[in-house]
């Protein structure tokens, strides 16, 4: 009884490293139009929270509306969600700027603690500062060639969800192999 369920599971474990490897595939070879989709989906999901939000105001008994928040939800969401679906080409710009910046902003929080550790006579201070530098130099990387870092990104999580799959796909037939 054991083997068949683990045999069932690693069937659609199977099915599943499948569309992983073929996502994997087309992150890789079509990064741009995958970050549009992404966006897009992203961008009709708050479309539909704010719809969901509306109708749940509409709905809402007197003594609800009251006390609900969901009517400003709503139009907040749905003006959102149009504001992202029409200016998809900003949100992709937009996007790795945001992260620049973060990366950036923690990356100089971490050079101040290297710079306190070597105050505290810390022999790792060294590490941690070399690593804020390095992050730093990703952020303004990445605040300089946004888009590019974007599409590079994609790239990079495509190649490791393909090794992913690979490993998940041959890890399968094997196990199904052996509980023959």
């Amino acid at each position: 009884m054991l083997k068949e369920y683990i045999k069932k599971y690693e069937k659609s474990s199977i099915i599943s490293s499948i569309l992983m490897i073929v996502m994997a595939i087309l992150l890789m070879l079509k990064p741009t139009a995958i970050l549009n989709t992404i966006i897009t989906i992203f961008g009709l999901i708050i479309l539909a929270q704010g719809i969901i939000s509306l109708i749940l105001y509409f709905i809402a008994g007197k003594e609800e509306r009251a006390f609900s928040n969901a009517l400003v939800e709503g139009i907040l969401f749905t003006v959102v969600s149009i504001l992202i679906l029409k200016n998809k080409e900003f949100m992709l710009s937009i996007m790795p700027v945001i992260v620049g910046m973060w990366i950036i902003i923690k990356s100089i929080v971490k050079l101040q603690l290297s710079f306190n550790m070597k105050a505290m006579n810390e022999k790792s201070w060294i590490l941690i500062l070399i690593s804020s530098l390095i992050t730093l130099l990703i952020g303004i990387i990445a605040l300089i060639n946004p888009f590019e870092i974007m599409v590079t990104v994609t790239i990079l999580a495509g190649g490791m969800l393909l090794g992913t799959g690979i490993i998940d796909l041959l890890e399968s037939i094997c196990i199904i192999k052996k509980l023959k």
